[in-house]
Parts: C-alpha cells; structure tokens; sequence
C-alpha cells in the first residue's frame, strides 16, 4: 500500500534542513514526509501548491509574499546501489498538455528538486521488484530568484 509519514522533530527533519540551506539562503520548509509505494500502487498526479492561508501562517511578516513559490525537493532512498530500470518506481512530471513530460528513475542518493506548480506523480515498483520505492519529500517556499541561485 501507499503509506505517508510525517517526519517534523525528528533527526531527518535536521538533516534536510541543514541539506536545504546548504543549496539556498532564503528558503522556508513548509513540510516534510516520507512515502512508500510497493507494487501496482502509482500515485495520482498532483500539484504541491500552499493555500494563501499556509503562506500566511508559514511566512508570516514577510514581505511581496506572493513572489514566494512551492518547490518539492525529493530525495529518492534506494536500498539498492543500483536500480535496474525494470523496477519501475519513476517520478514522472507531466507537460502542459499532459501527454508527455519527463522521467526520473530512482537512483541511489539522488535529488530532484522541481517547481511544485509542475503536474507530477510517482509510480510505484513494477510486479518484479518485491520492496517499497520510498521518497523523502521536503516542501519548500521560495523566491524564483532564489531558486534559480543554487549555492554550489
């Protein structure tokens, strides 16, 4: 089955903090979770989109807080060094016209960061992978500007 974890206050969270402030200065994470998918069980796509009431409550006093984004920032958490394509599991985002788009396939301490306006999903393993594909997913606010400034 689909299971989803949350993982705030915990050692994770002060990880993927330390992770995501490394990457970008002025960055607000908004949450923070772990899912699993085992077999047959794609996700349904979707977009990572805050309410205005979230911002409010996440971002508080600050200014212009309509130039603030969502960004999802996964981490895929393989078990395997090496993922053989047959297992499925792919982050999949879709295009605007929602027939074509791009494919991530999990791959061994790997993250993709994408805007979270960007209709996207994951699938879950293929029948000849017989563990769970497991994400950690951060969900971040941030400027467009900032985003595009990655720290290196």
């Amino acid at each position: 089955p689909f299971w989803k974890s949350t993982l705030k206050n915990t050692p994770i969270w002060n990880i993927f903090e330390d992770k995501v402030h490394s990457l970008w200065n002025d960055v607000y994470i908004s949450s923070i979770f772990a899912n699993g998918q085992t077999k047959g069980l794609d996700s349904t796509p979707h977009f990572d989109k805050s309410s205005r009431g979230e911002l409010d409550i996440l971002l508080g006093d600050v200014n212009n807080i309509d130039e603030y984004k969502d960004y999802t920032f996964i981490y895929s958490v393989c078990m395997e060094k090496k993922w053989g394509p047959a297992w499925g599991g792919e982050t999949v985002l879709l295009t605007d016209d929602d027939h074509t788009g791009k494919v991530f396939i999990p791959k061994y301490n790997r993250a993709i960061v994408i805007d979270g306006s960007i209709l996207h999903y994951g699938k879950g393993p293929s029948h000849i992978y017989f563990s769970m594909r497991i994400n950690v997913v951060c969900r971040l606010l941030m400027k467009e500007t900032v985003f595009n400034n990655i720290n290196n």
